[in-house]
């Protein structure tokens, strides 16, 4: 039940985001992202009893990145944050689908129920998708108003991901017994 708890939990983080544009502006944003993290961090520490590495990479990534936002009164840090986190993720992903896609196996292992799904190509082919999204990210916040930028940043990965993952289908369905 806990776990089914955490999956909630871990999109507080862009809930507080939009809200926190729409109410306040990019700086009551970045408020709202780094509250939401921190607890999305203990949360998950407190319901799994171990701090999970991925919320604890994203805890200083967005501290650092919407901190500096802060201090500085500049947005153009919480804007780079997003681009930072997707070609990180992409090199991770990379190196995963180098050592055979253990990294995402393990994150999706309990949800895709194919036991002879092909984790290293699927694991190069999401880290192909993190680099599209960090250019991407890249492209809009330099060339389209703050206010667009906010939009994609927030739909997005949700788009783009369910996308990614109708394309591979075929791959996340158990084979078949044809006879």
């Amino acid at each position: 039940m806990s776990k089914k708890i955490l999956k909630y939990i871990e999109q507080l983080p862009i809930i507080c985001f939009a809200a926190g544009y729409f109410g306040w502006g990019i700086f009551g944003a970045t408020v709202g992202i780094i509250g939401a993290t921190v607890i999305t961090f203990f949360a998950s520490w407190a319901i799994e009893r171990k701090p999970r590495m991925r919320h604890l990479v994203l805890l200083v990534i967005v501290v650092l990145f919407g901190g500096s936002t802060l201090v500085f009164q500049d947005p153009l840090f919480i804007k780079v944050k997003a681009t930072f986190i997707y070609a990180l993720f992409a090199v991770a992903l990379f190196i995963s689908a180098a050592r055979g896609g253990n990294m995402i196996r393990k994150t999706l292992e309990e949800a895709i129920p194919n036991p002879n799904f092909p984790w290293a190509a699927f694991a190069f082919r999401a880290g192909i998708l993190c680099l599209v999204l960090s250019l991407a990210n890249e492209i809009v916040w330099r060339s389209q108003p703050e206010s667009f930028w906010v939009i994609w940043k927030i739909a997005s990965p949700f788009v783009i991901g369910a996308l990614f993952f109708i394309f591979h289908f075929r791959w996340l369905m158990p084979p078949t017994d044809k006879t």
